[in-house]
């Protein structure tokens, strides 16, 4: 059965509701081919978080939450064997993104 528009407005609010997973997919956006390690995102996101402060904990965070709930959302996909975190582009996620505004 199709998702009806509120329905994907809907997906899309809850996959950005939490900043870790904005950053996630912020970092995703300008990676090359939209494919990075989740190495390298964790480095952003612990460099741009108020919460995960260090690498390692964002690491942590990245591979039990932000991206099972990403996947979830069919955001992106990751391979645990390999590390590499692959965005699926969506105009609407990246539309919902640029309005909101993560320093204020």
């Amino acid at each position: 059965m199709p998702e009806s528009d509120a329905d994907s407005v809907d997906s899309v609010l809850e996959a950005v509701a939490e900043q870790h997973r904005r950053l996630t997919l912020r970092y995703l956006e300008g990676a090359t081919d939209g494919v990075a390690s989740i190495e390298e995102i964790a480095e952003y996101v612990a460099a741009e978080s108020s919460k995960h402060r260090t690498p390692e904990r964002a690491t942590i965070r990245l591979h039990h939450a932000t991206l099972p709930a990403l996947e979830n959302a069919s955001l992106v996909t990751f391979d645990p064997h390999s590390g590499a975190v692959e965005y699926h582009r969506d105009p609407l996620v990246e539309k919902v993104l640029a309005s909101i505004d993560d320093d204020s």
